[in-house]
């Protein structure tokens, strides 16, 4: 069935109609068992047929035939042959189900119902100090925009003032309210608890995260599964089939002497019996339904075959940073050296002598600009400690080594080893350098005049990745793998108590394509699992690319098939057994249909023999069968 037949159907007659309609043939067929009149039969043939008749022909205007065709032909035959009860008792449970089916598939899209009730229509914009409301589309990146308490986050943006609270749980699954302060993102569906919020937008009205989410789940309910195709191949040369096996049951009863209108009743039983309505519906009913469940629960799917593809994940591949780590580097000690020969004296972050908190300052004031997260987090611990930032000049960013800037007179450089002349480093900071690495840190070097520092922070490992390898090994997952482009030291470090098969350091982005791609080549099925930026290659190569949290990444949007929106590992195994699941159903409900089909086949032809005195039940048993 075509998209555009299907939303043509579905203009011309809610579920509500088809209700009353499917209620008004079934009280008049009712009225025509009764033996009140046949007059009634034929009423409510014409309320069963208006739902059956308006379909069939949308599917004939477009040179196509379909079940609807099939309850047309069958009920038009009966008609023919003076059974209008008959015809009327086809059309009435035809169109009880078709209601029954809008119901049900109406439940599906509730996923982006729910989501598009979210969408807030106007937002306060703040112009020179003035407050004022506007319709959403006029937001644009960079406006300052007003959210009172108690009211929804109208745009996509930054906290720039206030303290509040924001409940999550309608866009992420989120079930405790996240705290807002200035420097927190915040999401447009979200709302605001408590404080009032003044935000930077960092998205236009219209394109804010919830709304790339409605795209992506409206771009999955239109994809189909291999399971998907089946019904629909049943759905058009099926139909062919059925039609032909009515005319082949027609002319091989009339060759053989049977009586012309006992030919026609026996072959439209076997047209009845045919009928692959439910083959039709297997697939769809069970893969919507999924990935309905899962957008509930913040866990986004491409497509239906997305989904069937998550089913079939034998191999799992992690990248470190940002995924199986928090990508929130935290300062978490201080070296400090001067000379040659001095001493290296390392401290924790958390208690800082004198000296430990002038060189922070000097490296805060030197990575004041930075949007690096080794910057941010040096910023962060300045500002914890109270300390005052002096004024930095001069300052110049050396791409993938580190910054330079001259501080109250003092030149301050600050980044990794490589950056400095060899022969400057101090040896005991070159050991203290070793060390932090095999302790799992990532070290930057600071230099001040003569004096040298050694800051070290960490990307801590996320609470919940043990257990999601555990469970990802329960689902019998064959290999896990973790892929960064950190130093071995590093990710040997991170990756210390969790049961990796293989851990590969130092690739950069096509490297880890061509392992993924390597891996699919041999017959594994992938799951790469990645930020959905810098990985966005491998997630494309991967069966199933999964973007951690990546609501806000227009990266991760286009390239993965599965985002997890609440930026938790804990999603990846719950979205690979809620896809097995769909699978095991709807290879249930095919073979369930199927048998079905087989069976009123079966009985219609043995029925047609045996049963004399009561042929005339046989077609309305068997579209009782179907419904």
């Amino acid at each position: 069935m075509s998209r555009k037949i299907w939303i043509a159907r579905k203009q011309i007659l809610d579920r509500k109609t088809k209700a009353i309609l499917a209620a008004a043939s079934g009280l008049f067929m009712v009225l025509a068992m009764l033996g009140l009149g046949s007059v009634f039969a034929y009423i409510s043939v014409g309320f069963g047929a208006i739902t059956s008749v308006r379909s069939a022909w949308l599917t004939i205007k477009e040179r196509d035939i379909d079940v609807n065709v099939l309850m047309v032909l069958a009920a038009l035959g009966s008609l023919l042959l003076g059974l209008p009860l008959e015809a009327a008792i086809l059309l009435f449970l035809f169109s009880l189900s078709g209601a029954l089916e809008s119901y049900t598939m109406a439940r599906t899209q509730s996923a982006i119902e729910s989501l598009v009730k979210l969408r807030p229509q106007t937002g306060i914009k703040v112009v020179d100090g003035r407050e004022e409301a506007v319709p959403i589309e006029e937001i644009l990146p960079g406006d300052l925009v007003r959210i009172p308490a108690f009211e929804p986050v109208s745009v996509d943006g930054t906290v720039i003032e206030g303290v509040s609270s924001i409940d999550m749980s309608a866009m992420t699954g989120e079930s405790q309210p996240v705290r807002a302060e200035p420097g927190t993102k915040v999401l447009a569906g979200t709302q605001n608890l408590d404080g009032s919020l003044l935000i930077h937008s960092e998205s236009a009205g219209t394109e804010s995260a919830l709304e790339k989410i409605v795209n992506l789940v409206r771009e999955a309910q239109q994809g189909k599964g291999r399971g998907e195709k089946i019904g629909a191949w049943f759905g058009r040369r099926y139909t062919i089939l059925v039609i032909a096996a009515f005319v082949l049951s027609l002319a091989l009863r009339i060759a053989i002497g049977q009586d012309i209108g006992r030919a026609v009743y026996a072959s439209m039983t076997l047209f009845v019996a045919l009928s692959p309505c439910a083959v039709v519906i297997a697939a769809p009913s069970a893969s919507l339904s999924a990935m309905a469940w899962a957008a509930r629960n913040g866990l986004l799917i491409r497509g239906a075959d997305r989904l069937e593809a998550l089913a079939g994940i034998d191999t799992v591949t992690f990248d470190k940073t940002g995924t199986l780590t928090r990508g929130r580097p935290e300062l978490t000690r201080i070296c400090l050296g001067a000379g040659e020969d001095s001493g290296c004296t390392c401290g924790d972050a958390s208690r800082l002598s004198e000296r430990q908190k002038k060189m922070l300052a000097f490296a805060a004031a030197a990575e004041q600009h930075s949007p690096h997260p080794f910057g941010q987090a040096i910023l962060r611990a300045a500002s914890e400690h109270g300390l005052d930032q002096p004024q930095a000049e001069e300052i110049k960013t050396e791409p993938g080594l580190g910054v330079s800037a001259v501080v109250d007179g003092v030149t301050v450089r600050v980044g990794q080893v490589r950056m400095f002349p060899e022969d400057q480093v101090p040896k005991s900071m070159l050991q203290c350098l070793v060390d932090m690495q095999e302790q799992g840190l990532t070290p930057a070097l600071v230099q001040a005049g003569d004096d040298w520092a050694l800051i070290g922070c960490e990307d801590r490992v996320r609470e919940e990745a043990g257990p999601v390898i555990a469970e990802l090994r329960s689902l019998g997952i064959e290999q896990i793998e973790l892929l960064t482009g950190d130093t071995p030291i590093t990710a040997k470090a991170a990756a210390a108590g969790l049961d990796f098969d293989m851990i590969s350091a130092g690739m950069l982005p096509d490297q880890k394509e061509n392992k993924i791609g390597d891996l699919e080549d041999r017959g594994h099925k992938v799951m790469m699992i990645g930020d959905g930026v810098n990985d966005a290659p491998s997630l494309v190569r991967a069966s199933v690319g999964t973007a951690m949290g990546g609501l806000g990444s227009e990266a991760a949007m286009h390239a993965a098939d599965l985002v997890l929106a609440q930026d938790s590992l804990k999603g990846a195994p719950q979205a690979i057994r809620i896809a097995r699941k769909a699978k095991q159903i709807t290879a249930q409900s095919l073979g369930f249909a199927l048998g079905v089909i087989a069976l009123l086949t079966i009985g219609s032809i043995v029925g047609d023999t045996v049963w004399e005195d009561n042929r005339s039940a046989i077609l309305p048993l068997a579209v009782l069968g179907h419904e």
